[in-house]
């Protein structure tokens, strides 16, 4: 069984609209843990559960626990892994809009607990970052090379592509950090702080290192990737919620299905 969190409650809804009912005991109903909502059910012949992780650290951080917990209420274990999807600021310059993140590394850009311990260093551990699991990293990565091989023509719409650039330039998949934070990243000077801080991180977001830290501590594998879908500074796309409703959330719900698959 696959957990899935997203990051937005459309890419939530996105997934969970192509997961379909299961039988018995594996799913096809919603759980309710706590204030968070579980959508069970199957995708690609593998069983899943769905959940919305909420905005920033804390949120995302106690939604992970719960979404870990509700699979072991329903199958009677933990998730085999757990998929972190959304999209995200462009740190790196060679990045653009639409492009695909798959992190290997993710940190804290925000934690800092000097002189007691190091710059971003994790209270009472010795690291500063948290690797995400290689083979279903490399799954998603093999999944987001897939679907741009395949085309996103099949499944966007011409005025969705044209509407940030696609149609002219499709987007990549790149492997590398990611940085997270209690922050919107939307300014020059808060974007370049952060670079300088973190050279090798190629996105800025607000969730996955703190739902790193919640599935180290659990014990369950994690992946996360994300859509671009801004440059982390004053430029963003004519309208951010139709480039998620129409292009990244349409990108992730694809990405995932083939990760997921049964090979």
């Amino acid at each position: 069984m696959i957990a899935i969190l997203g990051a937005m409650q459309e890419e939530v809804r996105a997934i969970a609209a192509a997961v379909e009912g299961g039988e018995g005991g594996e799913g096809g109903r919603s759980v309710q843990a706590g204030p968070m909502r579980v959508e069970t059910g199957r995708l690609a012949g593998r069983a899943i559960a769905v959940g919305f992780s909420g905005w920033g650290k804390v949120a995302s951080a106690s939604n992970t626990v719960r979404l870990v917990q509700a699979c072991r209420t329903v199958w009677g274990h933990g998730p085999e892994a757990l998929l972190f999807v959304g999209v995200a600021g462009a740190l790196d310059d060679r990045l653009a809009v639409g492009d695909i993140v798959v992190a290997d590394e993710l940190w804290q850009h925000d934690l800092d607990a000097s002189p007691l311990f190091a710059p971003m260093q994790i209270p009472l551990t010795d690291k500063t970052s948290l690797r995400a699991d290689e083979a279903w990293s490399a799954r998603l990565e093999a999944a987001g090379r897939g679907l741009l091989a395949d085309g996103l023509a099949g499944i966007i719409t011409p005025s969705a592509l044209a509407s940030v650039g696609l149609d002219a330039s499709p987007p990549r998949v790149w492997r590398g950090g990611i940085a997270t934070g209690d922050q919107f990243v939307c300014d020059a000077g808060t974007r370049a702080a952060i670079k300088r801080r973190i050279p090798g991180a190629l996105a800025v977001e607000m969730e996955g290192a703190a739902v790193a830290q919640v599935c180290a501590d659990e014990g369950v594998p994690l992946a996360a990737v994300r859509v671009i879908s801004d440059s982390a500074d004053a430029h963003a796309p004519a309208s951010f919620a139709t480039f998620v409703e129409q292009v990244a959330d349409v990108m992730l719900v694809e990405i995932v299905r083939r990760a997921v698959a049964v090979k």
